[in-house]
Parts: structure tokens; sequence; C-alpha cells
């Protein structure tokens, strides 16, 4: 497997560092103080372990090193500008584009977005990066084409984070927008699917499930499964962490609850 250096080298449950902190971003728009104070809040509550750096544009930084107030707060720039490091605040990751644009501080994994049928095209060592929703229908991916993004990043070994629509743990229709939304949990089955040695059409039929087995499914896999394919599937992006988190609580799928 490509080795990518940054803050999921070692999982303890297999839902560490699962969510990454998308506040300030579409459709949340938090304002920055209380991204910052919300994200600091859940250090030593139960749904700590479950999230991930607070993700940042890189013009932010600043201004969020000022509101830490001396926490050290973990970060995932989003490089929409050069940007120097402020003290107080630890770079996990640096996500972009264009990764010949960028300098990565060390210790931080560099993380390349790139679309559904180009996830080989990737610089290695670099963790891939797909969008799975965004403001209208014809940004979520179809089943079959993520399914395949999935398939070949499966094939090759290599790490992948996704961001954007995957508010639920089951495909499911958001009330709030009318459109179908993948689920974060269909995902990661498909993905032990797929290194289970099934074929694209299984990991495709997989994300298409909207039926209430999906949770349950996904724990009869037990940790270690899920942590097999966690080290795939790294984290994805969310606006607000509390939906998530209530959904693996209510499904099961929290260390201690998961069956053999």
């Amino acid at each position: 497997m490509v080795a990518v250096s940054g803050p999921r080298d070692v999982l303890v449950g297999p839902f560490d560092a699962f969510l990454d902190d998308a506040a300030v971003f579409p459709p949340g728009d938090l304002p920055l103080d209380e991204a910052v104070a919300a994200h600091l809040a859940r250090h030593g509550h139960h749904v700590a372990a479950l999230v991930g750096p607070l993700v940042l544009p890189a013009s932010a930084l600043p201004r969020a090193a000022e509101l830490a107030r001396g926490a050290t707060l973990r970060v995932a720039v989003v490089a929409d500008a050069p940007f120097d490091v402020p003290a107080g605040l630890d770079v996990a990751a640096v996500e972009t584009r264009d990764p010949a644009s960028v300098t990565v501080p060390a210790g931080a994994c560099l993380v390349v977005e790139t679309d559904a049928d180009r996830v080989l095209d990737v610089p290695a060592g670099a963790l891939v990066k797909l969008r799975t929703g965004g403001p209208d229908a014809h940004a979520f991916p179809t089943p079959e084409r993520l399914g395949r993004a999935l398939s070949s990043l499966v094939r090759a070994e290599r790490p992948f984070k996704l961001t954007a629509g995957l508010h639920r743990a089951v495909r499911s229709t958001d009330p709030d927008d009318g459109l179908v939304h993948h689920g974060f949990a269909n995902v990661l089955l498909a993905v032990d699917t797929l290194l289970s040695g099934s074929g694209d059409d299984a990991a495709v039929a997989v994300l298409r499930r909207e039926d209430e087995r999906v949770g349950p499914d996904l724990a009869a896999l037990g940790e270690d499964r899920v942590r097999q394919a966690r080290r795939l599937f790294t984290s994805f992006g969310t606006c607000s962490v509390d939906d998530p988190a209530a959904d693996l609580a209510h499904l099961g799928l929290l260390p201690g609850r998961m069956t053999a």
C-alpha cells in the first residue's frame, strides 16, 4: 500500500478521525469564530475521537490561530493562497488541485483533489480527494461512476478522502435539497466488498442501497475489517460532525458495539 503520512497512520477505534470538520464551508458556512470554538469544545467530548482536523482555507489561518487563544488547533488547509503556518496551528494536511503550487509542512499529508475518472493521476504518496456532492444534482457522481473510482483506488491500494454530500450514513434523499445523497456507510461497505474480491457491479449495488440493513451489515464486519477499509477510505469532510456522529451511534457502529 502507498504510504501516506499524516494523522491517520494508526487507528485505535474503527472510526477514529473519520469526520473532517468542514464547518466553515457550504452548506454549513459557520462563521470562523464559532467553528473554532465548537471544534475546540469537542476535545474531551465523547465524539472527540471521531473528529479529524478543522478544515480551513489558507486565508483563514492567521485569524484561526488568534481565536485558538493558545490552544493547539489541528487543521487541514485548503490551499486557496500561499500561506505560512502561524504559531498554535498543527497542520495535518494540505489540500489542493495543483500539487506543484503548494509547500507541505513537515509531518503533514498532501491531499490532491481530482475527478472521479482521474483518480490514478494523483501523484504517488498523496491522498486522493473526491467530491461526492454539491449544490445541484450534477455535482453528485452516479453510483456507477463512484463505484468505478473506488474500484480503481482499491486495486491500486490508494488511500482517499471524500467531501461534500455525505451527510448521513445510508444513501437517502435529503429533505432540504431534494437530492439523493451517497451514504458514508455505503461507501465503507463498498470498499470492503471490493477488498473481498467482488467486482465493480457488486460495489455499485452496495452504493445504491437505501435500506436500513446497511448499518447492521457494516457493523457485522467487525472492527478489524472496518479498519482495513478505513486504511483506504480515510475520512470525509462534513459541515456538521453531529449528524454523522449520531448516525454512527444509532447504527451501532461505535467501538464495543460492533459484532465479530
